[in-house]
């Protein structure tokens, strides 16, 4: 796709810079019917690779807060990390006893992540 590209548009540069008038229909054609579709495709293509590199829900988003897949938005942590959250959630800190397993910095005021024993999911205590 990229050298259909790199292609057309050495094409048309070259047209425009030499004026051939030999070439001339060549080009109408180019221009008229497959330059429109080779940019169709690149831009399509471009936006299937953006969509295959969204981050996902809880993701770190540092430096990338356009980037969360869709339906998700950069949220910044009360501790200063930056994660793709739901763009509908209304209140993002964990309540109490809730696991914090991968969100470590999201319990509400007042709460703290508490490591358990064994082999159990940490939750949202009050603090110490």
């Amino acid at each position: 796709m990229k050298l259909r590209i790199t292609l057309a548009l050495t094409s048309v540069l070259a047209f425009c810079v030499f004026g051939d008038k030999e070439n001339e229909n060549l080009m109408e054609n180019l221009l008229e019917d497959d330059l429109l579709d080779i940019f169709t495709d690149a831009i399509h293509m471009e936006r299937q690779e953006t969509n295959q590199e969204c981050i996902a829900k809880w993701k770190s988003c540092a430096g990338r807060k356009l980037d969360c897949c869709e339906g998700l938005e950069c949220w910044k942590r009360r501790w200063g990390h930056e994660v793709c959250v739901p763009i509908t959630q209304k209140i993002f800190c964990l309540e109490k006893w809730k696991s914090c397993f991968e969100r470590k910095y999201d319990c509400c005021e007042e709460l703290e992540c508490w490591e358990r024993r064994g082999n159990k999911h940490p939750v949202c205590a009050p603090k110490q």
